[in-house]
Parts: structure tokens; sequence; C-alpha cells
């Protein structure tokens, strides 16, 4: 073999198609109210709120879930999640019900205008982590 293919934590080539999939962006539309976010729905995904659904909320999962879905996941590691809000009402991302997820700055998008807004997290441990609000934009 002229050199490795896989990184530490792909041993396998199952390995490197599981990392390779979860770096694949998802996108979900949708015109639910409130919900509990799952895994996929979160990590380096779209989600596009739709429809009527009037003022909603959108809870994380838990930072332990998080880190169990992100294959090779340590502290320090980090992924990006955007809210694009085009529906009637404003959109509250909210802490799981642990509040092991600590949100920084604004987690509210705006109904007016069709606004986004990206949220970057990065693990303090494999239990917590850390999420900063961007601006909003349009």
């Amino acid at each position: 073999m002229v050199g490795t293919v896989f990184t530490a934590t792909q041993t396998s080539l199952d390995g490197a198609v599981t990392t390779l999939a979860q770096n694949v962006m998802y996108r979900k539309s949708t015109t639910e109210d409130a919900v509990t976010l799952t895994a996929q729905e979160v990590v380096n995904a779209i989600y596009h709120q739709t429809g009527t659904p009037g003022t909603s909320v959108k809870t994380l999962p838990s930072a332990a879930t998080l880190f169990a879905y992100i294959k090779g996941a340590d502290v320090g590691t980090g992924f990006d999640f955007i809210i694009y809000n085009g529906g009637d009402g404003d959109l509250t991302l909210a802490q799981d019900s642990g509040a092991t997820i600590t949100l920084y700055g604004t987690a509210t998008i705006t109904a007016s205008g069709n606004k986004c807004r990206k949220f970057r997290f990065v693990f303090t441990s494999a239990t917590a982590a850390a999420c900063y609000c961007m601006a909003e934009t349009a």
C-alpha cells in the first residue's frame, strides 16, 4: 500500500463512508410547530421553516446525543447549524431539557423578511457543548 487512506478514527472503508455521510449537508423543510430536533437535523444541517405554524420553538437534542452521533468526536469538535425562517412566526432555538448545551447570543430568527441564523456548536466535553448564535441575516 502506498499510503494511509484513512484517518485514525476511520480504520475501515465503513468508517470513512460514515464520516463522509456526516459531512454531507442535511436539509429539512417543515411546517412543524414545537418540536425536538434530532441529531441528523442539527449536525451540519439546514432547517427550513415554512408555512403558518406561528411562533414556534425548536428544542435541541442533548449534547451527549450530538456527541455520539458524530463519529470520532472529541472535546473541541465543532459543527454548524443553519435555520432559515420562511414561516409566518418567529422561531426560537431552545436548550435541551437537561440544559447540556449553553446558548450564547440571540437564538430567535424573526419571521419578517425570510431571515436565517447560523449556529456554531463546540463540544466542551462528551456531555456538554457551547452554541454560539451568529447574527441574523436576510
